[in-house]
């Protein structure tokens, strides 16, 4: 097991800068300036030591309050489980006082292995538990963690560990289809198609896409699915633009011609792809006489990336994701400080990092409790403001962007905030 370190907020750092209240609202954008990394101890020291040895600064009388920190150190992931230990440090530099203490465990990568580190964080005293970074190893603390009454901030993108006392930071395509539909649907587009895979991922987008089509008063002309693992990606496309899966009432040979016409039967076709798949998927459109030129390419953060409008047939799509400036100062910082660019899901660290200091900060017994985390107002971040929801999902203030060939930029900008929810 790689070490076990404690990260205490100290003297020599400077405290959080800027870090206000606003109408219920912790502003944890990152403070500007140079940054010295702070020091690391090879083993966890015991509770009694902590709270007689923190430096001056912290409040009197007040025992240090504990998080746990469960990433994979160690094993096939233990690249990504660094980075986001990386980033929970700068978070804690730039957010802790002398109160607050982080307590990083290694996961091993495995269920097992994350297990025993809540074991060991649990009887730290931990109050919350920051990570795992994975779906199955969040699931797998679920009883340990609510019968200690620990709320779990997982790093997983899995939606469906959520609820109880787990929240799921990740990134989901529910809130990123609602946005993309809306603003879509706000600027005349009334049909909607869908291309999504045969998985959880895809039957989310697919659900969302006609629940959202539904209340703005748009319809869903078309939906094809294709096997998760792409093997049938060409027939669905060919399916897709078929006159024989055109509206129930427009005859074959006039959905045909409507076809040929430069008309498939749908304004805005939505793929639930990434990457290379993303690519190979619209490459094939014009073959069956689908016009990314005329009909708009909508998608979700899977999109999110500088490259994709090398590709001239993406150019002029939208999708919804977090603002990239947002987390311009983060990405810079971490590149000046561990000399490399992190990871995309280092700000889900960082983030929850600073939300636990800060709340670390307002005092009371209890700062982590159901009410104090899931507040309706929120949070903002570096990858924007974001709200955890009674049920364990985050829901997050996205941005509009357009692929361009320079990268993606924002046609419509991500709100600051929340309204609070109405019950």
């Amino acid at each position: 097991m790689a070490s076990l370190a404690i990260f205490q907020g100290g003297a020599g750092r400077p405290r959080a800068a800027g870090v206000v209240w606003l109408a219920s609202l912790i502003l944890l954008a990152a403070c500007a300036g140079k940054v010295q990394r702070p020091s690391v101890s090879a083993q966890a020291a015991p509770a009694q030591s902590l709270a007689s040895t923190a430096p001056s600064g912290g409040r009197a009388g007040e025992a240090p309050l504990k998080v746990g920190l469960l990433v994979p150190l160690s094993g096939p992931s233990a690249a990504l489980g660094t980075a986001m230990l990386s980033a929970s440090e700068l978070a804690l530099f730039d957010r802790a006082d002398d109160r607050f203490v982080l307590l990083p465990r290694d996961t091993l990568g495995s269920p097992a292995g994350t297990v025993a580190a809540a074991r060991e964080v649990v009887a730290d005293g931990a109050q919350m538990i920051l990570g795992p970074v994975f779906g199955a190893d969040a699931a797998a603390i679920r009883a340990q963690t609510q019968g200690a009454n620990l709320p779990v901030l997982a790093f997983s993108t899995d939606w469906t560990v959520a609820g109880g006392n787990i929240f799921v930071l990740g990134f989901g395509p529910q809130e990123q289809v609602e946005r993309v539909t809306g603003y879509a649907r706000a600027r005349g587009i009334g049909r909607f198609a869908a291309l999504a895979p045969r998985s959880l991922y895809g039957d989310a987008v697919v659900a969302t896409l006609s629940a959202t089509a539904q209340r703005l008063g748009a319809q869903v002309a078309r939906i094809e699915r294709y096997q998760a693992d792409g093997s049938d990606l060409a027939a669905a496309v060919q399916r897709l633009a078929t006159p024989a899966l055109a509206p129930a009432g427009l005859p074959a040979a006039a959905a045909f011609g409507a076809v040929v016409a430069g008309d498939p039967g749908f304004d805005a076709l939505l793929l639930a792809e990434g990457g290379d798949r993303l690519l190979s998927l619209v490459r094939q459109l014009p073959a069956s006489r689908i016009d990314p030129t005329r009909v708009r390419l909508i998608g979700t953060g899977l999109w999110d990336e500088a490259t994709l409008g090398r590709e001239p047939l993406m150019v002029g799509a939208w999708f919804a994701a977090p603002d990239p400036a947002a987390r311009g100062d983060f990405e810079a910082r971490y590149q000046a400080l561990y000399g490399q660019a992190p990871p995309r899901l280092a700000t889900l660290a960082y983030d929850a990092t600073s939300l636990a200091a800060v709340l670390a900060q307002q005092g009371g017994a209890r700062p982590y409790d159901f009410a104090n985390l899931t507040r309706a107002t929120g949070f903002a971040g570096v990858d924007g403001a974001f709200r955890l929801q009674p049920g364990g999902r985050v829901e997050r203030a996205l941005a509009v962007l357009e692929v361009a060939p320079q990268g993606p930029r924002v046609i419509d900008p991500a709100p600051l905030g929340f309204e609070p929810l109405i019950n």
